[in-house]
C-alpha cells in the first residue's frame, strides 16, 4: 500500500545494514509522535491488533482510510511508544504506493492520565460514535475504558471499566471486533487455552464492562489463538482453531439476554477439508486482526503467517447460511 521508510540506506554489507537498522532508525525518528523523520511515516507496532479501516460512508478516502492510533515498541530496539494517530487514506486502488502519503491526524497527544500504552494493543472503530476503541495489555489493566475520537481528534479516557484482557495468555492472542446489529464491542482471548469472552454496550456515551459471559461448551484452543470474527450473515461469532478438532469452526449465538448461556454449535467443513493455526513451533502467532468475515465475498479469507519459505498459504471460509 505505501513505500517503507528507508531505514537502511544504500549499503549493502552486514556491518553498514546493522549499523544503519540500530542507529539511524533510533536517530531518526520523531519520539513525541513516533514517526521518521525522514518521510513522516509513523512507526509499526509489529503485528500487534492495532490499526482501522475506516470505510468511505464514515469519513473515509474514496477506497478506505487506514487509522492507526497508537504505537508501541517502535525502533530498532522496541523499546518507544506513543498515543498518536496517523492515517493512510486509500483514493484509489491503482495509486502507485510511492505516491502514498501517511499524516498525522492530530497534534495532540493523551496526556498522563490516558493511561499505559503497553503492548500489544487491540483497536476497534465504532462508526456510530466515531470512536476507534483501545485495549492494551499489561500494566495493571484493566483500568478504565479508553478511546480516541475521531470528530474531536482526542484521547478519552470514560468512566466505565474496561476489558480485562491482560489477563490473556501470552503476547500473541485475543481479538476485539464490534457487533453493530447488537450496539457490542466484544473482545475474546484464550485464559488457560480456555476461550474467554468479555462484552460491553457500546450505544451509551459511557461503556463499561458488561456481565460475565458463560458458553454452552468450554472451547479450548490451540495457541496462539486470535481467530474469531462476526458474521453479520448468520448473525453468529465464527470461531476457528479449536485445539484437537481442525475439521470444524464453531458458532457462537449471542442470546437476547446477555446473562443467558451463549449457545456453542460445532459446524463441520466438507469432507477433507481442515484448517491449520498460527504455528506455535515459530514461537510467534502474528495472527491479530486478520481473521475477518468480509461481507462483499461472503468469506472469511485468512493468512495465519507468512511462509518462512514456499508459497503462503491462504484459508478461505464461507460460514452456514451465508
Amino acid at each position: 500500500m505505501c513505500d517503507p521508510t528507508p531505514w537502511f540506506g544504500t549499503g549493502t554489507d552486514a556491518t553498514t545494514r546493522y549499523r544503519n537498522s540500530v542507529d539511524n532508525a533510533n536517530a531518526s525518528l520523531n519520539m513525541t509522535y513516533m514517526e521518521s523523520t525522514l518521510d513522516g511515516k509513523p512507526g509499526a507496532p509489529h503485528s500487534y491488533g492495532g490499526g482501522d479501516v475506516i470505510a468511505p460512508a464514515d469519513g473515509g478516502a474514496a477506497c478506505g482510510t487506514f487509522l492507526q492510533v497508537i504505537a508501541s515498541a517502535v525502533n530498532a530496539r522496541n523499546d518507544a511508544g506513543a498515543v498518536a494517530a496517523h492515517e493512510l487514506p486509500l483514493d484509489s486502488t491503482t495509486t502507485p504506493s510511492s505516491a502514498r502519503t501517511w499524516r498525522r491526524v492530530t497534534d495532540a497527544q493523551a496526556n498522563n492520565t490516558f493511561g499505559p500504552w503497553a503492548a500489544p494493543q487491540l483497536t476497534a472503530h465504532v462508526p456510530a460514535q466515531a470512536r476507534v476503541y483501545i485495549v492494551p495489555n499489561g500494566m495493571n489493566i484493566p483500568g478504565l475504558v479508553r478511546w480516541f475520537d475521531r470528530t474531536s481528534r482526542t484521547w478519552v479516557q470514560g468512566t466505565g471499566t474496561g476489558f480485562s484482557y491482560d489477563e490473556s495468555d501470552g503476547w500473541d492472542s485475543g481479538i476485539l471486533f464490534q457487533v453493530p446489529e447488537r450496539g457490542l464491542l466484544l473482545c475474546l482471548y484464550p485464559v488457560g487455552a480456555r476461550l474467554k469472552i468479555q462484552w460491553m454496550n457500546v450505544t451509551v456515551n459511557q461503556p463499561t464492562l458488561g456481565t460475565a459471559v458463560t458458553l454452552s461448551q468450554t472451547l479450548t484452543l490451540s495457541m496462539p489463538w486470535s481467530a474469531a470474527c462476526w458474521c453479520p450473515h448468520n448473525n453468529r461469532i465464527i470461531v476457528a482453531g479449536v485445539s484437537g478438532d481442525n475439521a470444524a469452526a464453531y458458532e457462537i449465538e449471542i442470546p437476547a439476554v446477555l446473562s443467558s448461556p451463549w449457545p456453542v454449535t460445532r459446524a463441520p467443513f466438507g469432507p477433507g477439508q481442515t484448517f491449520t493455526p498460527a504455528d506455535p513451533s515459530v514461537g510467534i502467532g502474528v495472527t491479530w486482526k486478520k481473521f475477518h468475515y468480509d461481507e462483499k465475498v461472503r468469506a472469511i479469507v485468512y493468512m495465519p503467517l507468512a511462509a518462512s519459505e514456499g508459497d503462503d498459504r491462504i484459508w478461505v471460509y464461507r460460514p452456514r447460511f451465508t
